[in-house]
């Protein structure tokens, strides 16, 4: 089985190649993570964090500015995407377009970034495996 992070590294390169972090918003998590230079896997898993109920307007203020000031911290590079299933939150979407503006990538449908990547990766090995 392939990880879910590999998976949204994947559908992300093949969506775009400028991307260099992503935030992915779970819907009780959020993880961070930073590509390679090949832009295909994963680099590092940063945070994973759970104590913020997304479902409240000042809890999604207070997430953005965490995570916003977590970038900061560590020196993660722009362009960040944001994907996952917390995407579908109005009010923790507009936060995080406050604080990160215009170094952000959005994909049309963020929802299905991993599932993506995992068609992708499934592509790829049946083509290895044809020319293999």
């Amino acid at each position: 089985m392939v990880e879910n992070a590999l998976c949204i590294a994947r559908g992300l390169s093949y969506l775009s190649r400028s991307v260099r972090t992503v935030v992915d918003l779970g819907e009780q998590s959020i993880r961070i993570f930073r590509f390679s230079p090949k832009g295909l896997e994963p680099e590092l898993l940063v945070w994973d964090y759970k104590e913020f109920a997304l479902s409240d307007r000042r809890c999604d203020i207070d997430i953005s500015t965490a995570v916003s000031d977590h970038l900061d911290r560590v020196g993660f590079e722009p362009l960040y995407a944001l994907v996952g299933g917390g995407t579908a939150n109005p009010s923790l979407m507009k936060a995080f377009r406050d604080f990160l503006a215009e170094d952000l990538f959005i994909p049309r449908d963020p929802r299905s970034v991993a599932a993506l990547g995992a068609a992708l990766i499934a592509e790829d090995t049946l083509t290895s495996r044809r020319q293999g």
